[in-house]
């Protein structure tokens, strides 16, 4: 017997509440009914037209994506608007969206925590009291050039956008996973050499004022991963639950 969208869920959550979801996020059910028995679930970073349509493709009828579909509210569901389709289309198709974006980024494991293990970062713990973000150790001390290749290699970046700093060599890195800007003079007073984050601007360069290395790698490539969390959640309670990856990105590099 299959487990239904509520069950699988429930996985989810027993993992990351939703109560650690920040205030102004959005996680949770977004559309659909949930007691359907489900026949499979397509995993994404963003809920697209297209996301809907590779659902109808493959048999599924649940959609679990780490960013929320709806975040405002809808005043109408006409199909003018993107989201508004993908609403239409997957009410019409039978298939429920479930998201599960702040409270996976706040939970021990989540996010951040998977940036923290594929830099193999030592004594990990969260930055923030929330559970946002994390700081860690490297195994050795390295200069900031060689630090930065090692980035590269790791995110599968052929270029990264890095601050100019006075630090020589790099010792304790924060990792943040998504937009991380807000949180750049938490990760100086917690006394990390180097923040790796995505979605910074101009300015935010500037902050540290050289006595922090900023590294953007990234909004996809830092919470890509979610995906591989979600999976593997799910897939320890369920074995047998048939899970599919879309990792389409909005922006590229060329």
């Amino acid at each position: 017997m299959r487990p239904t969208h509520n069950e699988i869920i429930a996985t989810l959550e027993d993992f990351a509440p939703l109560n650690l979801q920040l205030e102004w996020d959005n996680s949770g059910r977004q559309v659909g009914t949930f007691g359907d028995e489900s026949r499979g679930a397509l995993l994404t970073l963003d809920v697209t037209e297209r996301s809907v349509q590779r659902a109808k493709e493959l048999g599924v009828n649940l959609i679990i994506s780490h960013h929320p579909l709806l975040f405002a509210g809808l005043n109408s569901i006409t199909g003018a608007t993107a989201t508004q389709r993908v609403v239409i289309e997957a009410i019409r198709s039978g298939i429920s969206i479930y998201s599960c974006h702040t409270n996976l980024d706040c939970a021990i494991g989540g996010v951040s925590w998977a940036m923290a293990h594929r830099l193999n970062l030592q004594n990990v713990k969260p930055l923030m009291d929330s559970g946002l973000g994390c700081i860690g150790d490297l195994e050795h001390s390295i200069g900031v050039e060689e630090f930065a290749e090692v980035v590269k290699r790791v995110f599968s970046l052929k270029v990264l956008k890095i601050n100019c700093t006075d630090k020589t060599f790099i010792d304790k890195v924060v990792v943040m996973g998504g937009s991380g800007s807000r949180e750049i003079e938490a990760a100086m007073a917690a006394g990390a050499d180097a923040m790796i984050t995505g979605d910074l601007k101009y300015h935010d360069y500037q902050r540290p004022d050289g006595k922090m290395l900023l590294i953007d790698v990234g909004h996809f490539e830092s919470e890509i991963e979610s995906l591989d969390i979600i999976c593997t959640v799910i897939q320890k309670k369920y074995p047998n639950f048939v899970l599919h990856y879309a990792k389409d990105s909005f922006a590229r590099m060329v």
